[in-house]
């Protein structure tokens, strides 16, 4: 074996990224590289920590991206596993490490997160890790096996409601403040029964009675309201803003979903110490954001790459496990 290949070993090796059992070698160790670029982005944090002055945004993504072009140099047989350019490699990066609470923003500097240990199924999820601690990776994220002092839950570290789906819809309706629309609306009606490949959303209201969900597009922003037809007459309630921005909308319309007996599972397929998973509905925006950062991309062509992803065996488990307590529904495909 040459030093060339011996290189990609000793990363996959350090970072402890296990081979899927019927995984291609070209494509086990693009994903040791994706996280070693997400690696050299995080450890630029730190380049200027002594003189208290916070790194740039552009000084993060200079990293990454000449990180990104180094390897692709020495390494051109990767150039068919990493389709995108520098700039959106480290856009992507950038983008996952501060919507999970990796990185503080503000006024274009960036800063590493205070360190965090969440606990679930037998291993720790690290986040704000010292560059000197050595410990497994899973996508851009660390973990450790076994649990210490002070870990938080998976749900409180990540701000991940602690609430049933069933539950959390039910009780939005329950408090739900009615009154008749007398006027036409345009609005776009949450779809409520399979097959959401043609978006979630359409055109025309359900008409049966029963309370759905609608949102009202306004120069970029969203209105959200819960709705009903009763004796044709159009029934409106208005949806907090903070229970729908960012994508938080996706936890009422799975409890939707779910309380009509429409329950689009995760899908998930084992493959030795690797598993892939497929979302068949996009999870809410703090749930998406902590597997976005414990996991890889299946390709590295066009980001985001939400719907099918992998992730290390250990930390699926324990992701597994806390969304199922939280009423997701997983089904293992062939």
């Amino acid at each position: 074996m040459d030093r060339r290949a011996e290189l990609l070993l000793e990363i996959a090796k350090e970072f402890n990224i296990k081979q899927g059992a019927r995984e291609d070698a070209i494509k086990w160790v693009a994903r040791a590289l994706y996280t070693l670029f997400g690696k050299m982005g995080i450890a630029s944090l730190w380049d200027t920590l002594d003189e208290q002055s916070p790194v740039s945004i552009k000084h993060f993504r200079n990293r990454v991206e000449k990180t990104y072009e180094a390897y692709l140099n020495i390494y051109p047989e990767l150039k068919s596993q990493f389709l995108c350019s520098p700039e959106e490699l480290s856009n992507e990066i950038l983008g996952i490490y501060r919507n999970a609470g990796f990185i503080y923003h503000s006024s274009y500097r960036l800063a590493p997160s205070k360190y965090t240990e969440a606990y679930g199924n037998g291993i720790s999820l690290i986040r704000g890790a010292y560059l000197d601690k050595n410990y497994s990776y899973s996508g851009l994220a660390e973990y450790t096996v076994g649990k210490h002092e002070n870990c938080k839950s998976i749900t409180e570290a990540y701000g991940i409601p602690q609430v049933l789906l069933n539950d959390h819809w039910k009780t939005v309706v329950s408090i739900a403040k009615w009154y008749q629309c007398d006027y036409e609306i345009d609005a776009e009606y949450l779809r409520t029964a399979a097959p959401f490949t043609k978006g979630y959303w359409k055109n025309n209201p359900d008409l049966n009675g029963k309370v759905a969900m609608l949102r009202i597009r306004n120069q970029g922003d969203a209105a959200y309201y819960l709705y009903k037809y009763r004796d044709r007459a159009l029934e409106l309630a208005s949806i907090p803003g903070w229970m729908t921005s960012g994508y938080s909308y996706r936890r009422l319309a799975l409890g939707l979903l779910y309380s009509n007996g429409q329950n689009p599972p995760i899908g998930f397929r084992e493959d030795g110490e690797l598993v892939h998973i497929k979302q068949h509905y996009l999870l809410p925006a703090e749930e998406l954001n902590l597997i976005r950062a414990y996991s890889w991309p299946e390709s590295f062509v066009n980001f985001p790459s939400d719907f099918n992803r992998c992730m290390a065996k250990p930390v699926f488990e324990a992701l597994k496990s806390m969304l199922q307590s939280l009423g997701y529904q997983f089904v293992k495909e062939a």
